[in-house]
């Protein structure tokens, strides 16, 4: 049902995580009590650094990350199928995103194009894409991962 996350920094209804407090936290880990994370869940969090999702996460919401200025590194979840749009804009000092998932996840919300999830990419210096070994050839071919903005980027 719906509450507090077990850490009491989130609140989670209908497996749907809704509100993050995180004011301070350099460092969190959604854990396996939600499938989903809504739209703007983490935005404008100014102190977090790095942030991990655990497997069973399956949709990210819009605007995910918006404004993290200090945010480096993101690890996704394996299971992850969809990604909203705006997922990590306004966030300078990206540097790596670990994406576990073998099966490319969807753009959602109408997104045309890998810009409509990372920065404008001039302003993303040294961001890389990390992808599972066995899936590159998948991500090269499916839109917007196989994009030359993301191709350049990809480990």
């Amino acid at each position: 049902g719906p509450g507090a996350t077990p850490d009491g920094r989130g609140y989670v209804e209908n497996a749907k995580l809704l509100i993050f407090a995180g004011k301070d936290l350099t460092e969190y880990e959604v854990g396996n009590y939600c499938e989903e994370v809504g739209s703007d869940v983490f935005a404008y969090q100014l102190d977090l650094i790095k942030v991990k999702f655990d497997d069973n996460i399956i949709r990210l919401g819009s605007g995910m990350f918006w404004g993290c200025q200090k945010l480096e590194e993101v690890t996704l979840p394996s299971e992850l199928k969809y990604i909203g749009i705006h997922s990590f804009i306004d966030c300078p000092n990206l540097k790596s995103v670990y994406m576990r998932s073998p099966l490319p996840p969807e753009l959602e919300q109408y997104g045309t194009d890998v810009d409509d999830i990372f920065d404008d990419p001039e302003r993303l210096g040294d961001l890389k894409i990390y992808v599972p070994e066995s899936s590159v050839s998948l991500y090269k071919d499916t839109f917007p991962w196989n994009q030359s903005f993301c191709l350049s980027r990809r480990r």
